[in-house]
């Protein structure tokens, strides 16, 4: 730790952007990093985290809970700029502050501040987003890299991104660590809903996991298992994952049951919305195989849980889905063929072994992507 933040010490997270089951895979990005800071910090430094809303009792498995603080920010207005400085303020006894979701507050701090970028997808598919949201996601970026003592990309893929958006210039002060992942959370027993087991039977299943933004492009991969099973009647196709009309600063994606009636799918399809780690789990522990159609992602957490779990893997080769599923996985080379992808499943499904990741590949994901390992890299960008 630097002179500039002795005598002060501990780390400050901001967690205003969590909406409970509403902000997709960030918000467990934050629990997996809350609980790697929490095994890797010195046992003696406080952890504070700004959160309106109350974290779920079983958000993270700490090793030292008492030191880990929830510190209330007000609940209303939901103004991130607001919450994320009165954040910043509030944590100036601290010596570094995470901000974890794109924005970096402008004011005076003597904190050390390191803010993630997770993706610039609204570059690349601006039909997504509001042009209020892609105005804000402009200025939080520049901001971020002006402010910020240090910038998160959490894949090289968006470190690239960043650097070609935004110039080269800030390449020494932005890192790549991706988020980490609780195993121990899909390792957990856990009880699904009875309708959802008696549902599924014995039946071998095709597992997906995605809240239902429009860049997931679930519908391809719904159309792709119907065709899938025609050859395969047997199939079953579970989609995991918040709804549409649920999530929180997205343009709204089609309803996928629409689709799956519009297809005569509805005895073949169960939609989940949004359910725990423990009973998605359970779900990585009994699928067949796992589909991930997504065309734009800036780590990918699901395919790299499917592989920590043991789990054949199909997904695209769009954006960091590569880089983070190690060559472990079997690529679609267009996201949007329905043949293709159709031919996917079967061809896993008809020779599943040979795609089974090897134990010690699973082994290495796990650990790669373990809290401690990435905790500990947080851990150490904050308080070099």
């Amino acid at each position: 730790m630097d002179s500039r933040t002795h005598p002060r010490a501990g780390i400050a997270i901001s967690a205003a952007f969590v909406r409970a089951g509403a902000v997709g895979g960030a918000e467990q990005s934050l629990y997996a990093t809350i609980e790697g800071l929490d095994r890797t910090v010195d046992a003696g430094l406080p952890i504070d985290v700004f959160a309106g809303d109350p974290l779920p009792p079983d958000a993270c498995d700490l090793t030292h809970p008492s030191r880990v603080r929830r510190r209330a920010l007000p609940k209303h207005p939901r103004n991130r700029f607001l919450l994320d400085t009165i954040a910043l303020h509030r944590a100036r006894e601290r010596a570094a502050i995470l901000f974890p979701n794109y924005f970096t507050p402008p004011g005076v701090s003597r904190s050390k501040i390191v803010t993630v970028i997770n993706d610039l997808q609204y570059l690349h598919y601006p039909e997504h987003f509001s042009w209020r949201k892609r105005m804000w996601l402009r200025a939080a970026h520049e901001l971020t890299l002006r402010r910020a003592d240090a910038t998160v990309a959490i894949s090289e893929y968006v470190r690239s991104d960043i650097l070609r958006a935004y110039g080269t210039r800030h390449a020494p002060r932005v890192h790549v660590i991706p988020w980490p992942i609780r195993w121990t959370a899909f390792d957990q027993p856990a009880q699904p809903p009875g309708q959802l087991i008696q549902w599924l039977g014995d039946h071998p299943f095709v597992l997906s996991v995605a809240a239902h933004y429009r860049h997931k492009n679930l519908e391809t991969l719904v159309r792709a298992f119907a065709r899938a099973a025609r050859q395969r009647p047997e199939l079953r196709l579970v989609l995991v994952g918040q709804r549409a009309d649920r999530l929180i600063g997205a343009v709204q994606a089609r309803p996928i049951g629409a689709l799956i009636q519009e297809l005569g799918l509805e005895d073949r399809v169960f939609v989940t919305g949004y359910i725990g780690e423990r009973v998605i789990g359970w779900l990585y522990r009994r699928a067949t195989l796992f589909a991930f159609p997504s065309v734009f992602e800036g780590m990918g957490r699901p395919p790299v849980e499917a592989l920590g779990m043991g789990l054949p893997v199909l997904t695209t080769r769009c954006t960091a889905m590569p880089e983070m599923t190690r060559g472990l996985a079997v690529f679609v080379d267009d996201p949007h063929d329905v043949e293709e992808m159709a031919s996917g499943i079967l061809r896993i499904l008809t020779s599943r072994a040979d795609f089974v990741p090897a134990p010690a590949d699973v082994a290495r994901i796990r650990h790669d992507f373990s809290p401690e390992v990435l905790g500990g890299r947080f851990r150490d960008l904050l308080l070099s």
